[in-house]
């Protein structure tokens, strides 16, 4: 537990919490045991609200579009894992025969879940200011993640999420347009796998296609 503790940059009161933040639902045995799930909900909401306040005190020359698409960036899955990676918080994992057999230690999804698991148990240990210090303690331990210069757009961003699982194509299609020709708005659809991944508007075809893309990203 200390060399976790270290890690993160932060001692647990009780320490049962973090022991369950690295608890995978696979190690348990029963539906009903205890597992990190509850605590990676939790952390999620504190991690991008820490990340909100970060980005609106720090880069006061973005629009609410921009503030959105490099938040995003930083608390993907992708970017949580990386993280994870190179604190070597897998090595910590209490995960089944199963998982562990099947590479469950280097799973973005798994990784990224206990991230945010971390930071819920440091919120529950002891509160918001202590859980931002180990957000960007640990955010921080990855060069450029909070450089606005390494912003992609949200279209990129999502052909970058799905292309690490899957070939198959990324479908873009406008199902509505409304107002007068000098100010429509359209609406976009993105799918990918035939599964509609989210929606959005704008008065260009490419800006309804980038909020149906972030909208996409807050999805997966």
């Amino acid at each position: 537990m200390q060399e976790i503790e270290n890690i993160i940059g932060y001692k647990f009161k009780n320490k049962s919490l973090l022991d369950l933040a690295l608890t995978h639902s696979s190690y348990v045995q029963k539906s009903n045991d205890l597992n990190n799930e509850r605590l990676e909900f939790l952390g999620d909401a504190v991690l991008e609200l820490s990340v909100s306040e970060f980005l609106y005190k720090n880069y006061k020359d973005m629009s609410e579009g921009e503030l959105s698409r490099f938040r995003s960036k930083i608390v993907c899955e992708t970017s949580l894992a990386l993280i994870a990676k190179k604190n070597h918080i897998g090595n910590y994992l209490k995960l089944s025969h199963g998982e562990e057999t099947s590479g469950g230690r280097n799973k973005n999804s798994i990784l990224s879940d206990a991230l945010e698991a971390i930071f819920g148990a440091v919120f529950i240990d002891s509160n918001f200011s202590k859980a931002k210090a180990v957000v960007f303690n640990l955010l921080n331990s990855t060069k450029g993640i909070l450089d606005k210069n390494n912003i992609i757009d949200p279209k990129s961003h999502l052909q970058e999420l799905l292309q690490e699982n899957s070939t198959q194509p990324i479908i873009y299609k406008i199902i509505d347009e409304s107002g007068p020709a000098h100010k429509k708005t359209y609406v976009s659809q993105v799918s990918h796998e035939g599964k509609i991944l989210g929606h959005g508007s704008g008065h260009t075809k490419k800006d309804s296609e980038q909020q149906a893309a972030l909208q996409a990203i807050k999805n997966l």
